[in-house]
This record gives C-alpha cells, structure tokens and sequence, in this order.
C-alpha cells in the first residue's frame, strides 16, 4: 500500500533527506539557509512554519522523488550505473546542477 504524505511530512522528509546543499535549497525554495538550517536542526519548526516555508519545501521533495524515479529508470543497475548513480545522489552539488531546470520543462 503506497502512503501519502500531506506537505508537512514532505517538507520534514526534504530537510532530513536532503540531496543538496543549504544554499542549493535556499535557491531552489527562496527560503533563507539560516532558516533551512534551523529546520535541519528541529524539524518540529515546520509544524509551525507559515505555508511559504512549507510548499516549497513539500515541492523540493516531489521533485526529489521524480528523479529518483527517472534515475532507476534510465541509469541500469549495473557496476557502472552504481557509480554513476552514487555520484549523483551524494554529490550534493552534482544533484543540484543536474535537477535545478527540472521543473521548467512542460512534460
């Protein structure tokens, strides 16, 4: 059974899991690195949080899931693909450069 998760458990789930750097995600969401660190470091911040800091929070991680999707579906699982894929999700700044024009497309 898939669950689904409102934006508050979404925008949780980015800060914890997030694939680049505060001042990537600063960029990307408009959200202040001080205040995505503050949230890093006390999620229970965003239960509190105005919508504004929220959303876009909950957007970073919905884009998050649908690269992860196209990583599995277009890099095999192989040796290599491993490595390429392992590069990509923990280089934080590898991650951002190759994502940040995602949501611009009309697909």
């Amino acid at each position: 059974m898939v669950e689904i998760l409102n934006d508050l458990q979404k925008a949780k789930a980015a800060i914890e899991n997030r694939k680049m750097s505060f001042s990537e995600m600063s960029k990307v969401t408009g959200i202040s690195v001080a205040r995505l660190k503050s949230f890093s470091s006390n999620t229970k911040q965003l239960e509190t949080a105005q919508l504004t800091s929220v959303n876009p929070l909950a957007q970073v991680f919905d884009e998050q899931l649908k690269f992860d999707e196209w990583l599995n579906k277009n890099i095999p699982n192989d040796y290599y693909g491993k490595q390429v894929k392992e590069s990509i999700v923990n280089g934080k700044n590898v991650y951002y450069e190759i994502t940040k024009d995602l949501g611009d497309d009309n697909d």
